[in-house]
């Protein structure tokens, strides 16, 4: 899974971009796919895109969602609801944005902070019940700065980080257009540069032409296997109508889904497996298609359980899973050894977080990695703080000591906070993070409208709208959720959507998934409950 996902035209151009509307040419790029490099394809079929998107089309009649008593959900219900899911976004200021829908396409105008709030607000949106895509119009209100300076600070984050170990990566700046080229060793680190790059103060966007050279080769089959039991093995997407074909290490998936986000979140979800060389989601959204309940699946036994947990972290080409060892008790996985970077050990821990059958996750990975000097280590942290754009208006410090960094400052939101441990988490030599942020924050929140809010959110969301059962109680800003739903998605998309509600600092998520006979009871007194506010989950759109 991806760690908070930025939607990026890859190799793409430099206006607006077009969210969940490239179906319309999938016929095309496919036959375009083999005769073109991928730089130029992809440009082109961003370009297609947008064109065949501006033509009128007929949509089908079942293209509008229905509610829970038949209703049709007409674009005057959709319209509402993600602005009320973007105000609650600590991470995206639904003030500049304007939101418009016609027939499920929802338009969102207006200007966003930084690339990483762009994407929050068209992932967010596409959780919305009768939403069929996202056409993205925000303007990026950035600051202008020297392109040798937003190169400079780029070369510099792909040089500190952990993940990245290819050499010779170019960066280049063109009025903010940062385009990234050369070669790397897997998909995961043209990914995790492109990551690092949109995260630079006066970066517009990220024009990805790094290429993926594999040392050994990979049948196609096997890629396929892989593929496909990565998509069953997902919360939300379990039991989805997903076809999955590979030629040439390339992925194609076809089929129909329930939501934009489903469909956004596939794609997103097999880019790390070892092999992958692209993906071409090519699956369409249909709103009225409503998932089966998955208790009627089989019951994963722990041994199933542990073994998919086990492929999950094989199958993740920045895991090292030969040194971690996992051991599932009722659906309670506890995961012990090692981890070459603090990084890989937040990466390990994403990875178990999101498996059919997990209802909480210990984690008692080690960092012990290459050591390196805390002065050098202090240094790079030092300057990828004050290269970001969301967190370089703070006065943040960092001390390190035997590979422990500790962040002290003071913020405005807990994304924030968040953010700045996930920018150091990168630095080589980190080990350990101790957080002493603090949130400063000057509103005040009534617990009672709070757990209104959340309930209210639960039925515009496409994955709760149907749990009827479950209810949140809220005290001192802490949600507590109880009640039966009947999937593991909606189990984790409540605690998503509670903690991303206005006001609520931490979520105890105490809900039953039906058909898994777990002892909840044992499992809540053993404190295996907390949504954690640090796990990195919250930042996918996936992924969360």
């Amino acid at each position: 899974m991806a760690l908070y996902v930025l939607t990026i035209y890859r190799g793409g151009l430099p206006p607006r971009k077009l969210i969940n509307s490239r179906n319309a040419a999938n016929d095309i790029s496919s036959k375009v796919e083999t005769m073109l490099p991928r730089s130029t394809r992809d440009a082109c079929v961003a370009w297609l895109a947008m064109l065949l998107l501006s033509i009128p089309i007929s949509l089908p009649n079942q293209a509008n969602a229905q509610d829970k008593g038949g209703a049709k959900i007409g674009d005057a219900k959709i319209c509402p609801w993600v602005e009320d899911a973007l105000r609650h976004d600590e991470r995206v200021d639904a003030d500049a944005i304007k939101v418009t829908a016609k027939r499920g396409i929802v338009t969102l105008a207006g200007s966003v902070p930084t690339l990483a709030s762009e994407a929050f607000a068209v992932h967010e949106a596409e959780k919305i019940i009768g939403v069929r895509g996202v056409t993205n119009e925000l303007a990026l209100a950035t600051e202008s700065r020297d392109d040798a300076d937003i190169v400079r600070d780029v070369e510099q984050r792909i040089a500190h980080n952990s993940t990245i170990v290819s050499k010779d990566l170019t960066v280049g700046c063109l009025d903010g257009y940062v385009t990234l080229s050369g070669d790397v060793a897997d998909y995961s680190e043209e990914l995790e540069a492109e990551l690092v790059a949109s995260e630079v103060r006066g970066v517009k966007q990220v024009q990805n032409h790094l290429l993926t050279t594999f040392i050994h080769k990979h049948n196609d089959a096997q890629t396929q296997r892989d593929v496909t039991a990565r998509l069953a093995r997902d919360v939300y997407l379990t039991q989805q109508p997903v076809t999955v074909a590979v030629k040439d290490s390339v992925v194609t998936l076809t089929g129909r889904v329930g939501s934009a986000y489903i469909q956004s979140r596939a794609g997103d979800d097999i880019r790390n497996i070892d092999h992958v060389q692209s993906v071409s989601n090519q699956l369409t959204v249909d709103p009225s298609i409503n998932r089966d309940k998955e208790h009627q699946s089989v019951w994963p036994s722990e041994e199933d359980l542990q073994s998919a947990l086990k492929t999950e972290l094989t199958d993740d080409s920045r895991v090292d899973a030969t040194k971690i060892e996992v051991t599932v008790q009722y659906g309670h996985v506890v995961l012990d050894g090692v981890a070459r970077t603090h990084r890989e050990k937040r990466i390990a821990e994403l990875d178990a977080r999101g498996i059919v059958g997990v209802h909480s996750v210990a984690y008692n990975l080690v960092v012990n990695g290459p050591q390196r000097d805390d002065t050098e280590t202090a240094a790079d942290a030092s300057l990828d703080l004050e290269s970001d754009a969301m967190l370089h208006d703070f006065d943040l410090k960092v001390k390190v000591k035997n590979g422990t960094i500790t962040i002290l400052g003071d913020v405005e939101t807990l994304y924030e906070r968040m953010h700045a441990e996930h920018v150091v988490g990168r630095v080589r030599g980190v080990q350990t993070i101790v957080d002493q942020v603090n949130v400063d924050r000057n509103d005040t929140y009534d617990d009672a409208q709070l757990g209104k809010e959340i309930e209210m959110r639960w039925k515009h969301d496409k994955e709760t709208r149907r749990c009827q059962l479950i209810k949140v109680e809220v005290v001192n800003g802490v949600a507590v959720l109880t009640g039966t739903v009947d999937s593991w998605a909606a189990h984790q998309e409540a605690a998503h959507v509670a903690f991303l509600t206005d006001g609520i600092w931490k979520v105890q998520n105490n809900i039953v998934v039906e058909g898994f006979d777990y002892p909840w009871e044992d499992l809540r007194e053993a404190g295996h409950r907390d949504f954690d506010p640090a796990d990195p989950q919250i930042h996918q759109y996936l992924f969360g």
